[in-house]
């Protein structure tokens, strides 16, 4: 089993260590992997220069792409490529193990009722087999193919948050596993889901927790971090 987290400052060269989560995920999923004969990986910029030697195919896209959508885009890429599980440093384990995992698997998040319908699939814990042609070529050919679609619209309206949750983030995941893939064709599952403090989703034997950081903001009224090229 390998596990993958990613680092990448977004701003202001924070470093990994400015954030209490993210210190205490990386430590967690560390001592859990050590324990259980795990491969843990925490990786930095270096891993887009290693798939870019693999996959050259996508150098001339992600080379204008802000850090957020990047991220986005190698963390898939790395999965597709190594195998394993993805897990965001806003997340803790729950369980003592991942022996829980049937890839592939992801994360289910559960929408406000109030305000919106249904679910969507997250791209923050994520399991899938080295070269799994769920997330393979088709997979980043969609993600490309609606990155283009929509910039100069998103641009246009200044949906910067949008354009990243819509192109390279979960509801552009969502759609294409509604759209290609069979509901047999991957696990979902759902989890404890924290933000501002306050519980929004408990579920029973949740097997991790979700802290929803969202580190890659600039402030409440969801200015990503990103520009438009």
């Amino acid at each position: 089993m390998k596990v993958h987290q990613i680092y990448v400052p977004f701003r202001e060269n924070r470093s990994l260590y400015d954030n209490e989560t993210f210190i205490k995920s990386r430590m967690l999923w560390k001592d859990l992997c050590q324990r259980n004969g795990y491969e843990y990986h925490l990786w930095g910029e270096e891993l887009y220069n290693i798939l870019l030697t693999e996959y050259p195919q996508y150098e001339d896209f992600v080379e204008n792409l802000d850090p957020i959508k990047k991220h986005d885009f190698f963390r898939v890429l790395c999965l597709h490529h190594f195998g394993g599980v993805y897990i965001d440093l806003d997340i803790l384990p729950l369980k003592d193990d991942l022996e829980w995992i049937k890839f592939p698997t992801l994360r289910r998040c559960m929408i406000n009722k109030q305000t919106k319908k249904g679910v969507y699939i997250c791209n923050d814990f994520m399991a899938f087999k080295e070269g799994d042609p769920i997330i393979g070529e088709d997979y980043f050919n969609s993600v490309i193919n609606s990155y283009y679609e929509k910039h100069d619209r998103y641009k246009q309206l200044g949906w910067n948050a949008r354009f990243v949750l819509q192109t390279t983030g979960p509801h552009h995941l969502t759609r294409y596993m509604k759209k290609y893939k069979k509901d047999e064709d991957y696990n979902l599952f759902e989890t404890n889901t924290w933000k501002n403090g306050k519980l929004l989703e408990n579920v029973n034997n949740s097997p991790i927790t979700c802290y929803h950081t969202i580190s890659w903001m600039k402030n409440k009224k969801e200015d990503a971090i990103c520009y438009f090229n």
